[in-house]
């Protein structure tokens, strides 16, 4: 099997880039390909999905994914906040590339255009729409592409958080929804 599903968990493992194509577009649509176009890719994740955020982890040789401004007429404008574990650099038509280390995170917004090119490691993503966090945060930008730097408050705290909260069941909606709004 590509992917299992239970309790709004899915465990996936596959070395075929058109299954892992086919996976990520119901996340995220973007083109995928190796960084380094003479190696395999290798991917291995868990995607948690309740009401309101999707969260997960994912162990990934270096690869290279790419959100084009054609992609972007999807209206998809969903935030998404990425924590590697390995070097990655997002570039965006116009704009100086970001870096992110490991220990830092970037906050993306998938209504812009942009390609990332990550090395091999292992990365804890954080999906939420953009408009709830506008709710709270008034004076977020439409469509926000920062990156947060190791020992922002509470990066680490909300990286360990989301991992505990992959493996529990979340049985019933109000569980479901207090996980979705506390992430």
């Amino acid at each position: 099997a590509i992917f299992t599903i239970a309790d709004g968990m899915v465990r996936w493992t596959d070395r075929r880039l058109g299954a892992m194509r086919d996976y990520l577009s119901s996340v995220m649509r973007v083109d995928l390909a190796p960084l380094h176009a003479d190696r395999p890719l290798h991917y291995h994740a868990t995607l948690r999905t309740v009401p309101g955020a999707s969260w997960g982890s994912a162990r990934v040789s270096a690869v290279r994914t790419t959100r084009t401004a054609q992609l972007c007429k999807d209206g998809q404008d969903d935030l998404m906040l990425l924590m590697p574990s390995a070097e990655a650099l997002i570039e965006q038509p116009g704009r100086e590339a970001l870096r992110v280390r490991p220990g830092d995170a970037a906050l993306l917004s998938q209504a812009r255009p942009m390609r990332i090119a990550q090395q091999a490691g292992s990365s804890w993503v954080l999906r939420v729409p953009q408009r709830d966090v506008a709710r709270m945060l008034p004076r977020l930008s439409e469509a926000p592409m920062l990156v947060l730097r190791r020992g922002t408050p509470m990066l680490q705290l909300l990286r360990r958080f989301g991992r505990l909260l992959e493996s529990d069941p979340l049985r019933g909606a109000a569980s479901q929804q207090l996980a979705g709004r506390q992430l």
